[in-house]
Parts: C-alpha cells; sequence; structure tokens
C-alpha cells in the first residue's frame, strides 16, 4: 500500500537525518535514495523454510484478518499479470535464480 511506503520512506528519512545530524527536508538530502524492492510471493524464507503471508503476520503479531486482506490482493495481483502476459511470480524468480547461477559460474573477467 502507497501510504505504508509513504510512511517507510519517511521513517528512514528520520534515521538517516537524525544519525547524520542533518536537515532531512526535500530537496536538502535530495541524495539519499530509498527504494522499497517487494519480493514475490512464494519468495519469502525463513529458518530454512518456504513462508507465506500467514507466516510472516503470525511472526510479527500482526492481525489474522491482515492475512485474509493479503492473500487475495497477492492472488490478484498475479491474475493481472497473467492476463497481460508478464511471467508469473515463480517464473521470474526462477529467472532471476538461473541467471545469478550462470553469473557464478561463468564470472566476467
Amino acid at each position: 500500500m502507497q501510504a505504508d511506503k509513504t510512511e517507510l520512506h519517511a521513517a528512514i528519512n528520520r534515521i538517516v537525518a537524525k544519525t547524520l545530524d542533518v536537515d532531512g527536508s526535500f530537496p536538502n538530502r535530495a541524495g539519499d535514495w530509498v527504494f522499497v524492492h517487494e519480493v514475490p510471493n512464494g519468495s519469502w524464507g525463513a529458518s530454512g523454510q518456504t513462508i507465506g503471508i500467514r507466516d510472516i503476520n503470525q511472526v510479527a503479531g500482526g492481525d489474522p484478518e491482515r492475512a485474509e486482506y493479503f492473500e487475495p490482493l497477492l492472488a490478484a495481483q498475479e491474475r493481472v499479470r497473467e492476463a497481460h502476459g508478464f511471467p508469473s511470480e515463480v517464473s521470474r524468480a526462477n529467472s532471476r535464480r538461473s541467471s545469478l547461477q550462470s553469473t557464478h559460474e561463468h564470472p566476467l573477467n
């Protein structure tokens, strides 16, 4: 959700500004960039196991109703990608894994 990302960006900015003892207002700290990289569903892992949104929510102490919201949301996002011909989460993850393996097996000089 965009509001959550905005809150995260603001929190990180406050931490950086306080740590560096600088004015964190825009554009004074425009050189500090924060990117939210959303990990595809089915690619999350903890303690050597693949985990899902319910597991994450439980460990984080979240309300069970929150998982009820996210499961249909993630499923809807996957349907949108499929409807528009985008690679699935699984195929994107496999593609990244394959790319990393080939890079590791054939490092550039």
